[in-house]
């Protein structure tokens, strides 16, 4: 290979004179970040387990005449047990992140995930079970939060953006591998080849160094120091100077920002106009019911009630949905997010109003029910899946941070993500009340109606925030006096 060779002027100290020195232009590595952001993303695959299991596990559960009857209110909260553990751990892991740091803290999160898959296998009871589900909930709400911190921090910014959209896919395959697995395996089995790859990620871990920022930021800057040389793959310290000089930089300019810091900035109408704006339109996003058809997706295609196998057929709804999340990804900077979140609620609306308008038939005409239209109900949840797929999931995750400023992005997206979380438990867990309607109509008609008024919401109200300034989403929050 050919080394770049630059002549580089410097004063030579002391003298004043000016030093040619050739100066080899150092190029970083790829491979130690590529193994490290191999090691974190494996805990995506954990995390997509925990999301999906539910879908495949209960239909086994009911099967199995050892474990006991399950009444439609223990299924809703077995289910939701998980999205509640998301939930009260986001806050508090953010804390515990920042103190230990974020290769502990996911090594500390497999943890809940072994214990929680543990609990399950061996209950005997409902509070077994629902502990269980609340453990790995707690294990894949506080990893899917450091991971993508860790990747950001430890790879090069031509990397990153690869780095941690791989999280996101492998949060699909994970849903999709415990679908397919839970076609052929009984729940007990389903929890075993869950419990895998947790135990994977925590032997992964185990070979990679913490992130150079947060040992430099925490005053440990031998260790800082190898471990950027140690993702950079050199030894040699001098070759990273530059790169160190401006870590540095930042990490200090951070610590300024946060010590200006004041209750004051808690007052600011621009911080409380963008929380309130991010809430809303999270709100919008759980109303969307992503959470039920994940949860209960199996259920849902044995209520229409045609003829195709609803565990292959899950398995497809999950599969269409991670192909536009990788398409999301490329398009988001080149088509806006404002235009992806509108076709995304029109996609959305137009599926859940096909499935409505199926059950409406299937109860008001029952010569003429879902088995006449086949494949129908499937194509809804897929134009469903992929309609949430490239806009109202993951842009809504990006639009809230993008209006705010920057040194309080951080701590409000905190807020609003735990926020949100909340309501995806209790979506989950209201579904109880929907499941005496999901064979009718009522339920898809009040999803997409939501999801409609979300439509008119983002079409007068949400700001294109690509490439815009922390001002002019100032400004955009002013004008609407929001």
């Amino acid at each position: 290979m050919t080394q770049h060779v630059i002549i580089t002027p410097s004063v030579i100290e002391g003298s004043g004179e000016i030093d040619f020195r050739p100066y080899t232009k150092f190029r970083p590595k790829v491979w130690p970040q590529l193994i490290a952001a191999f090691a974190a993303n494996m805990g995506a695959v954990a995390c997509g387990t925990v999301i999906s299991w539910s879908a495949p596990g209960f239909p086994s559960l009911e099967e199995d005449n050892n474990f006991g009857h399950f009444s439609k209110y223990a299924v809703s909260w077995i289910s939701s047990s998980a999205a509640l553990g998301a939930c009260v751990t986001f806050i508090p892991f953010r804390v515990f992140m920042a103190r230990f740091g974020w290769k502990r803290a996911m090594l500390f999160l497999t943890l809940p995930f072994l214990i929680g898959w543990t609990l399950m296998y061996f209950s005997q009871n409902l509070e077994m079970m629902i502990v269980g589900r609340f453990l790995t909930g707690i294990g894949g709400g506080g990893y899917a939060f450091a991971a993508p911190i860790y990747i950001a921090e430890i790879s090069e910014s031509k990397y990153r953006g690869v780095f941690k959209s791989v999280f996101d896919i492998l949060t699909g395959f994970g849903m999709l591998y415990i679908l397919i697995c839970g076609t052929y395996l009984n729940w007990k089995n389903q929890i075993l080849v869950c419990a895998f790859w947790p135990a994977v990620t925590l032997v992964l871990l185990f070979l990679v160094p913490e992130s150079p920022r947060y040992l430099l930021s925490k005053g440990f800057q031998k260790e800082g120091i190898k471990s950027l040389c140690w993702f950079r793959g050199t030894e040699d310290s001098d070759k990273i100077s530059d790169e160190l000089f401006e870590l540095m930089e930042t990490i200090k300019e951070n610590r300024a920002e946060l010590l200006g810091l004041r209750i004051q900035e808690f007052k600011n109408p621009t911080i409380y106009r963008a929380a309130f704006f991010g809430i809303l339109l999270s709100i919008f996003q759980v109303l969307t019911g992503h959470t039920a058809v994940l949860y209960y997706t199996i259920y849902i295609l044995k209520s229409a009630g045609t003829d195709v196998d609803e565990y292959s057929s899950s398995s497809i709804v999950v599969a269409v949905g991670v192909i536009p999340g990788v398409l999301e990804s490329l398009a988001v900077d080149e088509c806006g997010r404002r235009l992806l979140l509108l076709i995304s609620e029109a996609l959305v609306v137009l599926a859940l109003a096909s499935l409505g308008a199926l059950f409406y038939m299937q109860k008001n005409y029952p010569h003429f029910g879902a088995q006449h239209l086949g494949w129908q109900p499937l194509m809804a949840l897929v134009v469903f899946m992929i309609g949430y797929s490239i806009g109202i999931g993951p842009v809504t995750y990006i639009v809230v941070p993008e209006i705010l400023p920057q040194h309080m992005r951080g701590l409000v997206s905190s807020i609003v993500s735990s926020l949100h979380r909340g309501l995806l438990f209790a979506s989950a867990l209201l579904f109880y009340e929907l499941l005496n309607t999901v064979c009718n109509d009522e339920g898809y008609w009040c999803y997409g109606y939501d999801s409609f008024v979300g439509f008119f919401f983002i079409l007068f109200l949400a700001p294109e925030t690509k490439r815009t300034t922390p001002q002019e989403a100032k400004r955009f929050l002013d004008i609407l006096g929001m």
